[in-house]
């Protein structure tokens, strides 16, 4: 059995930067965005980029009433599974305890350049709203350290305790050698949720 993992963000600013199309963003110039809500995100969304067509009116409701609806980001959710199952690939997810989809490894697959494709440009069509709604259910700050709201929950859940800090974290992430169990579901969610995908992968 081997482990992947990869950072989803470098922060949840910089993501939300990332999918809205604010291209060379850092982590330092991400935290001078002045959005620090997930209405200001979707006000930025909507005036600074181009969001795809199917995000408009979600980013449209999130502006209004400062969340983004579960209903909105389950169909964007079935949009990108159908549009990567039409480019010919077998999509697989898990939930986290917050209702975020986890999109499994893929297995078997003899054209990869194809299936990178076809996530990419399948992704685009959601990818902000995808953002928003982890950093919501994560119940994050929207300008935070990523390894800040991943050891928060880790220690919420009892998996770490209070000595255990990020910059600990980020270096262990690093050199994958995490001293707990990534691989539990409380710890994947955490740090999924936090931006970290990371996933254990039997050989065969």
């Amino acid at each position: 059995m081997n482990t992947r993992n990869r950072s989803i963000a470098a922060s949840l600013t910089c993501v939300i930067a990332a999918a809205i199309g604010l291209v060379g963003a850092t982590a330092a110039n991400a935290q001078n965005l002045t959005a620090t809500t997930i209405s200001s995100m979707a006000a930025d969304a909507l005036t600074l980029s181009n969001p795809s067509a199917a995000e408009i009116p979600t980013l449209r409701t999130a502006l209004a009433t400062g969340s983004i609806q579960h209903s909105d980001y389950e169909a964007l959710h079935e949009r990108y599974v159908q549009c990567v199952i039409d480019a010919g690939f077998d999509p697989q997810f898990r939930t986290t305890s917050h209702g975020v989809y986890v999109e499994m490894p893929y297995r078997d697959v003899g054209d990869t350049e194809k299936l990178n494709e076809a996530t990419a440009r399948c992704g685009a069509e959601s990818a902000t709203v995808q953002a928003l709604f982890r950093a919501q259910q994560a119940g994050a700050k929207l300008t935070e350290n990523p390894y800040e709201t991943a050891i928060s929950c880790l220690q919420q859940v009892g998996v770490v305790d209070a000595s255990y800090s990020a910059n600990q974290l980020a270096e262990d992430w690093s050199k994958d050698r995490m001293p707990f169990d990534a691989s539990d579901l409380q710890s994947n969610d955490c740090l999924y949720e936090a931006g970290f995908a990371y996933f254990t992968i039997d050989d065969e």
